[in-house]
């Protein structure tokens, strides 16, 4: 139960952490591409990108370089909770928190398993995730809209 208690702490430390920084770097173009994708599903059912129209050739009626399943979600985001960067970026921050947690129950699944539950191995397994919060790398991902918190999530 303190296990609990102590990742319950850290999840709502990590959700403010994150939105004390939602707006810290500016918006990415990356950002505002994702957005208009998005934002084209919603309005027109069409995966496809304004922002380079005349530049590449039909750009505007399809975009592969990403996988389909980050412009949905965007979509359905934007659906319930509006169009903005700071929109996109909570979303990134709401999946960091799920990333967290699914990887603490990750960590707790294998202290059942190989390790024999030993205490030590779970102590280890519970300070793995609050590694997390300390990565330069997962607190950049953590504040800017991209891809790389979902396909995290995904590959546990």
């Amino acid at each position: 139960m303190r296990w609990l208690a102590i990742f319950l702490l850290i999840s709502v430390a990590l959700l403010f952490w994150t939105g004390v920084f939602l707006k810290d770097p500016a918006p990415w173009p990356d950002e505002a591409l994702y957005g208009n994708i998005s934002l084209n599903i919603i309005k027109e059912g069409r995966m496809g990108l304004d922002l380079f129209t005349g530049y590449m050739p039909s750009i505007e009626r399809y975009v592969y370089w990403y996988p389909p399943i980050l412009f949905y979600s965007l979509a359905g985001w934007f659906k319930v909770f509006g169009f903005s960067v700071v929109s996109e970026r909570v979303m990134v921050a709401t999946l960091a928190v799920l990333l967290f947690a699914t990887y603490y129950l990750f960590a707790q699944l294998l202290t059942k398993g190989s390790f024999g539950g030993k205490p030590y191995s779970k102590f280890i397994f519970t300070v793995a995730p609050l590694m997390l919060l300390f990565d330069e790398s997962f607190g950049r991902m953590t504040r800017i809209a991209r891809p790389e918190i979902l396909v995290t999530l995904f590959g546990i």
